[in-house]
């Protein structure tokens, strides 16, 4: 699933995610829809770090991202 856009100064900006990127796996789960990213996001607490593997182009990337607080 692409990345519309990015808050500034947010987790995921501060991990390195980019507008553009396609997600493609949280923790080694593979993410289809927005449906399958919350799942697996609700298993996790703020502070938890988590790998996000994004497509940025052809190449696949792997990002730390520290998870922040939900709204």
């Amino acid at each position: 699933m692409p990345v519309g856009g990015v808050a500034d100064d947010s987790p995921a900006k501060l991990g390195g995610l980019l507008a553009g990127d396609r997600i493609v796996k949280l923790d080694q789960v593979e993410i289809s829809d927005i449906r399958a990213l919350t799942k697996v996001l609700r298993e996790h607490k703020p502070g938890d770090k988590v790998a996000l593997a994004v497509k940025r182009g052809e190449e696949e990337v792997v990002l730390t991202i520290v998870l922040g607080g939900r709204p």
